[in-house]
Order: C-alpha cells, then sequence, then structure tokens
C-alpha cells in the first residue's frame, strides 16, 4: 500500500476519533428516534437526479460518443461505487477505463472530460463558500475562509488563464519549488495531466463549454436541495443560504486524502460545518452518520449493479492496471 493510501487511512482514523470525542450516545441515539424518516425517499431522489444532470454533464463534455445518457449514468454510478470501496479515488479511472472500452476512444480523452468535471465542482465549491458574506450571526471564522476562499478562486482563474498561455514555464516554476527526490517523476505527471486538461478544453466549443457550466450548476443545486431535505429527517430547519454554505465546506473538506468512501472525513467536516449555525455535536453527528448512508448506499447498491449491467468486473481485474493504462 503506497504512502499516500495509508496517509489517507490514517487521516480518516484520527478524524473519526475526532468526531466521536466526548458524544454522548444517549443523545444520539434519541436524536435517531425522534428523526422523521418521511424524508428519506425524497432525499434519495433528490441525490440520484443530482447524477442523472452530472451524467448529461459528462456527455456534454465527452461529445460526440457512442454510448447513450442512459448508459453514462451506469458508468458515472459505477465509478462512485468504486470511489466508495478502493482508496485513492480510483473511481475516476475505472469509470473512464469502463466508458473508453465500451465506446472505443482513447481513455485519456474520457479522464480529461473528468478533470474538467471537477474543476468545475471546485469553482462552484468555492462560490458557494463565498455565501458566508451574506450570514449574519455566525462567529467571524467563517468569513475569513470566505475571505481566504475568494483569494483562492482569484489564483485558480489567474493560473489557468496564465497556464492556458505558458503552460511549460507555469510547469518549470512550480518545479522550482519540488524536492529534488520526486522532481521528475512530478514532472512526468504535470505534463501528461496538463495535456489531457488542455486537449480536453480544445475540444469544446465556446457553447459546449456554457451548457457544461449551467449543467454542473444544477447539478449542485439539486444535490443543495438533496442535503436541505436530509437536513428535516432530524428537525435542522437551515435557511438556503446556510445550507449552500454547509454543502460547500463538506464536499470541500472531502477531498483531502482518506479512507474508502470519506469514512471518519465525512463525519468531522459536517459536525464542523453544522457547529458554524450552532447544532449540537451529538445531533450534528447522528446527521453526519444517516447523511452519509443516504448517499453512500444506492451508489454502492446502484454501482454493483451497474457492474453487471454494463459487463464490467472490476472486483477481479486488477484496479492499478487499470490505472496505468489511463
Amino acid at each position: 500500500m503506497s504512502k499516500i493510501k495509508i496517509f489517507g487511512f490514517f487521516l480518516s482514523a484520527i478524524f473519526l476519533i475526532l468526531s466521536i470525542y466526548s458524544l454522548d450516545f444517549r443523545h444520539i441515539a434519541q436524536s435517531f428516534r425522534s428523526a422523521d424518516y418521511r424524508f428519506v425517499f425524497v432525499s434519495i431522489i433528490l441525490f440520484l437526479l443530482s447524477n442523472v444532470i452530472r451524467s448529461m454533464l459528462w456527455g456534454k463534455l465527452l461529445g460526440k460518443i457512442n454510448i447513450s445518457h442512459f448508459r453514462l449514468f451506469f458508468h458515472l454510478m459505477l465509478g462512485l461505487m468504486a470511489n466508495n470501496i478502493f482508496p485513492a479515488r480510483l473511481g475516476e479511472f475505472v469509470r473512464a477505463y469502463s466508458v473508453g472500452s465500451e465506446a472505443h476512444i482513447s481513455r485519456t480523452r474520457v479522464f480529461s472530460s473528468i478533470i474538467i468535471e471537477r474543476i468545475l465542482d471546485v469553482v462552484w465549491l468555492f462560490i458557494f463558500v463565498l455565501s458566508a458574506f451574506f450570514l449574519h450571526g455566525i462567529s467571524m471564522w467563517p468569513i475569513y475562509i470566505a475571505r481566504f476562499t475568494f483569494g483562492l478562486l482569484v489564483l485558480v482563474f489567474l493560473f489557468f488563464f496564465f497556464f492556458f498561455k505558458l503552460r511549460e514555464k507555469c510547469i518549470d516554476l512550480l518545479l522550482l519549488i519540488v524536492p529534488q527526490s520526486i522532481r521528475a517523476r512530478l514532472e512526468v505527471n504535470l505534463k501528461f495531466y496538463s495535456s489531457m486538461l488542455i486537449s480536453g478544453f480544445e475540444s469544446l466549443s465556446i457553447q459546449d463549454m456554457l451548457i457544461a457550466i449551467l449543467l454542473s450548476f444544477f447539478s449542485w443545486v439539486m444535490w443543495i436541495f438533496f442535503l436541505k431535505t436530509s437536513l428535516l429527517i432530524f428537525h435542522l430547519n437551515l435557511t438556503w443560504l446556510q445550507t449552500i454554505l454547509l454543502a460547500g465546506v463538506i464536499n470541500l473538506g472531502v477531498m483531502i486524502p482518506s479512507a474508502p468512501g470519506y469514512i471518519g472525513t465525512f463525519q468531522f467536516v459536517t459536525i464542523k460545518g453544522l457547529s458554524l449555525f450552532n447544532i449540537d455535536p451529538n445531533t450534528a453527528f447522528s446527521f453526519s452518520i444517516l447523511f452519509h448512508s443516504l448517499w453512500y448506499i444506492p451508489t454502492t447498491i446502484i454501482g454493483i449493479l451497474s457492474m453487471f449491467y454494463l459487463g464490467e468486473n472490476i472486483f477481479v481485474r486488477d484496479v492499478k492496471k487499470i490505472k496505468q493504462d489511463i
């Protein structure tokens, strides 16, 4: 197991311990007993609709391929399932491999579309965190995070502007601050992924890119509805601005290395996000467990069914080889 994977498991364990430390488990049990489970079905439907829109976004980024949006949805769910059970976000490589194999197109081209999809995600999540500027009655540190995020968002746009203009010089400058021991390997990876990224963007017209941005936005809007409805299960009636901020905090937080399925990390960032609105840690932990289940269980079940439907066999195939073949 690589050092990064070990580090991810270690962080997940630490975050899980921090999440359950000093909790009152009788209070947690009471939270589950008093929950309104009528919203569970609606929440799951909203989550799946979010991924239906995401599959449409992915189709737009891929361009013309001989795979229907219906099948593309199952390829997406296959990748999400793989992220739940494999470390190091290998699900992204799995869905790139499966689509490339079925459509008989370059897996590198498919993976470049996934990179663009994730860049759009990060930009929207940064924007969601900026909602802290418009909230009243919360502590100052979310405002500090929003200020930092705004600065980071500006840097991201500047980086991509100069990167597309001066790619080689940007890579050379970045390598100057990297230790010599990993510089050669990192240079190969940077040039490889940057070439994929540029080729992915160059294959899109202005109109396609605008449609992709809108689809990404609507996918996240549906995810926010999913979060809002799930909060009602535990009688947590947050405002829409608070829910948007919480969505940004949770999804940016789980991007750090972790065990498969973000176990531990998800609980920690959800509890910390809800603490902004003075939600009791016991109730917040209860919510984090149920909310985690509301997306983890459907994606895993549908992903396994997708594996059989698509004729994939990722439990037998060497997943490391998939990554190497991209």
